[in-house]
C-alpha cells in the first residue's frame, strides 16, 4: 500500500498479472481498479502465478515475485497517475544456486532500490540481490 493509503497493488496470482487499486481518500471504503498489467506466459514481458509485489515509495516502480517463471519482473511508469506500465527487466531463473529460484512468493526492496530480499519459497531461504 501506499503511505498516503490511497493505492494499493495486489497481485492476482490467479490471473498471472499485478492489479492496482486506488481510493479518493484515506477514509473512504470504495476501492477502484485503476489499472492491471501483466499477462500469463512465459517469455520476458509475461508473469506465471504472480505472488507477490513491491512498489516504491514514489510509485512508480514495482517489483513482481514471479513465481512461476522463477524470476522477479521489474515494470515502471513514468509518473504517478499513468496507467501505463513498462517492463524494465527480469532477474533469475530456475535452479538452487545463489542466482536461481524455485517459486519465488515474496519481494521487499530497500528504499534505493539497490538491495532486494525474495522469499525463495520451494528453496527454503531468503535471497539477497544487491545492485551496485
Amino acid at each position: 500500500m501506499a503511505a498516503d493509503g490511497l493505492t494499493i497493488w495486489v497481485s492476482d496470482s490467479g490471473n498471472s498479472r499485478i492489479s492496482i487499486w486506488t481510493r479518493p481518500d484515506a477514509t473512504s471504503a470504495n476501492w477502484a481498479n485503476q489499472t492491471t498489467f501483466g499477462s500469463f506466459g512465459t517469455g520476458p514481458t509475461n508473469l506465471k502465478l504472480a505472488d507477490g509485489v513491491w512498489a516504491s515509495s514514489d510509485g512508480l516502480s514495482a517489483w513482481v515475485a514471479d513465481t512461476g517463471n522463477h524470476r522477479v519482473s521489474i515494470w515502471t511508469r513514468a509518473s504517478a497517475t499513468s496507467t501505463t506500465w513498462d517492463h524494465l527487466d527480469n532477474f533469475g531463473s530456475y535452479g538452487s544456486t545463489t542466482s536461481e529460484f524455485a517459486q519465488p512468493r515474496s519481494v521487499v526492496v530497500a528504499s534505493d532500490g539497490l538491495t532486494a530480499w525474495i522469499g525463495d519459497y520451494s528453496n527454503n531461504r531468503v535471497s539477497i540481490w544487491t545492485q551496485s
